[in-house]
């Protein structure tokens, strides 16, 4: 597959939503994150943030986390929430 670039109008690389929970799971600050994975702390905190990463980055995120690459872009799982109950009305009479 060619890689994507922005003369095609095409992202070069993914959102990491996992990244927060996987780097505090592991018990890494965002800079010794940064240390281990030979990147910037200020990459590590936009990458948080929502900011695309490069697939390179991906890859040293995965390896320094020992997850794999698909893990760190794997969309977070939603909480089932119960809906609360129906609330009988109030009604106040004269």
């Amino acid at each position: 597959m060619r890689p994507q670039t922005p003369e095609t109008g095409r992202a070069n690389g993914v959102p990491v939503p996992q990244l927060a929970t996987l780097r505090k799971r592991a018990g890494l600050s965002q800079r010794a994150l940064a240390e281990r994975a030979r990147v910037s702390r200020h990459t590590i905190s936009r990458l948080e943030q929502g900011a695309i990463a490069r697939y390179t980055t991906i890859a040293l995120l995965a390896e320094t986390l020992h997850v794999t690459p698909s893990r760190l872009i794997q969309p977070p799982r939603r909480v089932q929430t119960e809906a609360a109950p129906n609330q009988p009305s109030v009604s106040g009479g004269p």
